[in-house]
């Protein structure tokens, strides 16, 4: 299956912290979807994807502003606690960055 790739303007990127987990301020979302479409994934039941067309794991929306550039920008004022959640290897490419 072949993932679509589409590129967005967010209104914006910090989101207020909500949901179940406890202890956080704000989450920051630079993508939407998802490229590998876990079936045991929560999200797939969430209304991000439930007002798609489109099969959980056959697209991606990619937020104008990218992960590494926000990392590198919160070196200079670190945030208290940072919690990545992610399945992409990609984050091996960052890792530096969270030392």
């Amino acid at each position: 299956m072949a993932t679509e790739y589409l590129y967005k303007y967010p209104k914006s990127l910090l989101n207020k912290g909500t949901g179940f987990l406890a202890g956080y301020s704000h989450s920051l979302n630079p993508y939407t979807g998802c490229s590998f479409g876990c079936s045991y994934c929560y999200v797939r039941q969430m209304p991000v994807n439930l007002f798609r067309d489109a099969e959980w794991g056959a697209w991606v929306d990619i937020k104008k502003e990218v992960t590494r550039s926000l990392l590198e920008i919160m070196i200079n004022d670190p945030p208290d606690f940072l919690f990545v959640q992610t399945r992409s290897p990609l984050v091996r490419r960052d890792i530096e960055l969270f030392l």
